[in-house]
């Protein structure tokens, strides 16, 4: 098993060749790849590893009428631009505008973590195989939920992962059946003889139905199956319970807590 510094190590790896590093962190990278040769080592087998799925998957032409409205957008904001000055942003409006770039940032490497997560753990990996039964289209992410610190950091990223569809569709519920896949992309610190416990808060008022226990490590995935359809709750939450976890319902403290947005392809 790999080392929380090798996962670490071999997620920046990915995200370098993913293009979603921050620019802070791209210029550190280009540098140790000019002189490290395990960088190096990391980045090519992760260029190897994603090279099918890009080969696989078709350029997406943008529609004309996408470029009009464009351009519509361009010559709005150059007609209504301000004259020259020094505008202040109140405090409130700052923080607003940190908040949506921040989320938008997070939902982004959640989907990047939730790729490199699947392809790292799961039993199947992406191959040089061009007759393999596992196709890019079969590959659906939707994020559905990213727990914070009390500090409002984003610390695990959660993965919705359906059930493969049937010839004949699925139903609504079936629709919501599946599995997660939690991304570790932050830390709530943790005893030894602690483990984090993931809870569905159920939206029926009833309480909460175990899902699992959580990874802890950044760069680390875990797959959870869900016990119940998605749609059964309306949030998730974290606890801290002895090692190894309990049963439910009675539970420990709640370090995380956040409301569950369902897949646009099911509601």
């Amino acid at each position: 098993m790999s080392s929380p510094d090798d996962q670490w190590w071999d997620l920046r790896a990915a995200e370098y060749v993913l293009g979603s590093l921050s620019p802070e962190d791209l210029i550190v990278f280009k540098q140790l790849l000019r002189t490290d040769p395990d960088v190096q080592r990391r980045v090519l087998e992760w260029e190897h590893r994603l090279d099918p799925l890009n080969l696989s998957t078709a350029p997406i032409e943008a529609s004309p009428e996408l470029f009009e409205k464009i351009m519509r957008q361009i010559e709005h904001h150059t007609v209504a631009e301000e004259p020259a000055g020094v505008y202040v942003t109140s405090d409130t409006e700052w923080q607003g505008r940190l908040r949506f770039w921040k989320l938008a940032t997070v939902a982004t490497m959640a989907l990047a973590a939730a790729l490199i997560g699947l392809m790292v753990f799961s039993p199947w990996q992406l191959g040089w195989q061009q007759d393999t039964e596992t196709t890019v289209e079969e590959i659906s992410f939707n994020t559905v939920s990213i727990l914070e610190n009390e500090n409002g950091d984003p610390v695990w990223a959660i993965n919705f992962r359906k059930s493969a569809t049937g010839p004949e569709g699925q139903s609504d519920s079936e629709r919501l059946s599946g599995e997660l896949v939690v991304s570790v992309i932050g830390n709530i610190p943790l005893q030894d003889d602690q483990s984090h416990q993931l809870w569905m808060v159920l939206a029926d008022g009833s309480g909460v139905q175990s899902v699992g226990l959580m990874p802890n490590n950044i760069g680390e995935s875990k797959v959870l199956s869900l016990p119940l359809v998605l749609s059964s709750a309306n949030q998730f939450a974290v606890s801290v319970e002895e090692f190894g976890g309990v049963s439910g319902p009675a539970h420990g403290p709640i370090v995380a807590i956040n409301s569950i947005v369902l897949p646009a392809d099911s509601i």
